[in-house]
């Protein structure tokens, strides 16, 4: 009897405890928060968060299903301009339909759960995320702009995007391998005719700053405040001017005329409701009054000419080459980076060396996706030419190394294997331990070459 009392008990507190768990806290990234079948999701909202106003909400996906890191990202622009930032575990790169599935959930949970602003409704993401976050906003006609980080819009996209206008506005690191897209990007939404800039950043692949994404929150939320689709004081405006502003003197004072040019452009558009065309007008012409700015456009202007070349031949090679798996090809690869390397990784322009880390950033990830791809032992010889190949990019590659002496060994070219072990240590690598150990290379560690080769940089020989 005094169990069904208390499960009775129980019953009638179990709401009111569920409600108290789901109590909206501000001004703190909240995680784990249980999201129906489709695992959970982290959320933050601005300290000054109140239900009885209306606030703008960005979606943002990490391709690994970072949740807590995605809204951790853009935490101090929420709070700056008062957005709902919401991120889940459950969308990150895989099935596109599993993953629209799963946003329609998070999106429905969100809006019973939050005030939100329904027009001012925005995806953002990274990577394989920024293209979700594209997609989603082509195929929704509540979407009104994009954050997209590390990746963007592509040929392929252009019909799914055609029917749904959005504000684009991609964020790349001027090493990251998806450059060309991202200016790809660019030339795609010009045509369609939607609002966009690319704000570019020092980096790789990888999420900008959080001064990076303020800027991005703050152009996005002056573009909505101009199509009179978001409320701003005009304290507000004034505020994110000057910031703005400084953003771009910041820009000037690197050294990075290029960019700082490129941005006032977007400024006189994006920023016109300040009637302070005249005063950007004055920060262009002293720029271009400078002669570092001259040779950075000279400079930007070549790249841009023949970094699609390079990019585009090498990949093409370098899938064939994969294919194939023929060694001897690696002998016109080694020359030709070497001669690549002379040309632009070892120049004397920064913009050259940029190009250089993207090109070959590029050739990595083709590299390393193959050898997801492959299957022992049925493409031994591709999988033994790839990790060679890698070793030519990136001659500290440890597990290109590694790689190459199990494939080797695993195909009885000995001669092959210990030439990579030598490399191997040449490049300094010491973790006797790791090599004793290595699967797949017993039969090399009992060769009496290899125990030479160990002596021969100063380690014992066992054998």
């Amino acid at each position: 009897m005094k169990r069904i009392k208390i499960w009775t008990l129980l019953l009638f507190l179990l709401p009111g405890m569920l409600l108290c768990q789901e109590a909206v806290v501000p001004g703190k990234v909240v995680d784990s928060v249980p999201l129906g079948s489709s695992g959970f999701f982290s959320y933050y909202v601005p300290s000054q968060y109140h239900e009885e106003k209306a606030w703008p909400v960005i979606y943002v996906f990490d391709p690994a299903g970072r949740d807590s890191l995605a809204v951790e990202t853009f935490r101090t622009a929420a709070e700056r301009y008062g957005y709902i930032i919401v991120a889940s575990d459950a969308i990150k790169n895989g099935s596109y339909q599993e993953n629209y599935k799963n946003a329609r959930e998070l999106f429905n949970r969100v809006e019973e759960r939050f005030a939100l602003d329904t027009v001012n409704k925005f995806t953002a993401g990274f990577s394989g995320g920024a293209r979700l976050a594209i997609a989603i906003a082509g195929l929704s006609k509540d979407i009104k702009g994009v954050i997209a980080s590390g990746a963007g819009a592509q040929n392929n996209t252009i019909n799914l995007v055609r029917n749904n206008p959005f504000i684009f506005i991609g964020l790349c690191g001027d090493e990251d391998f998806n450059y060309i897209e991202m200016k790809l990007s660019g030339v795609i939404f010009d045509e369609l005719k939607y609002p966009n800039e690319i704000i570019w950043f020092e980096g790789q692949h990888q999420w900008p700053s959080a001064q990076v994404i303020e800027k991005a929150v703050r152009d996005l939320s002056v573009i909505m405040f101009s199509r009179s689709q978001q409320k701003r004081t005009e304290e507000e405006l004034m505020q994110m001017y000057a910031e703005q502003m400084a953003y771009n003197r910041q820009l000037q004072q690197e050294g990075d005329l290029f960019w700082a040019y490129s941005d006032l452009e977007k400024m006189r558009d994006w920023y016109s409701i300040y009637n302070k065309d005249g005063e950007i007008k004055d920060e262009m012409r002293s720029i271009r009054r400078n002669k570092s700015y001259r040779a950075q456009r000279s400079d930007m202007s070549y790249i841009a000419e023949i970094e699609p070349l390079y990019l585009n031949e090498y990949v093409d090679f370098l899938i064939e080459d994969i294919a194939v798996g023929d060694l001897e090809a690696l002998g016109y690869w080694d020359q030709e980076l070497k001669q690549f390397d002379n040309t632009f990784t070892q120049g004397k322009k920064e913009a050259y060396r940029k190009m250089s880390t993207r090109v070959k950033s590029m050739l990595a990830v083709i590299a390393e996706q193959a050898k997801k791809e492959l299957v022992e032992p049925k493409n031994y010889d591709q999988l033994l030419f790839t990790n060679i190949f890698l070793t030519l990019l990136d001659p500290e590659n440890e597990v290109a190394y590694l790689e190459a002496m199990r494939f080797a060994v695993a195909k009885g070219e000995y001669d092959i294997a210990l030439y990579y072990t030598d490399k191997l240590l040449e490049s300094g690598f010491s973790d006797m331990e790791r090599l004793r150990s290595y699967p797949g290379i017993t039969l090399l560690r009992i060769q009496p070459d290899f125990g030479v080769l160990l002596e021969k940089y100063g380690f014992e020989s066992r054998f």
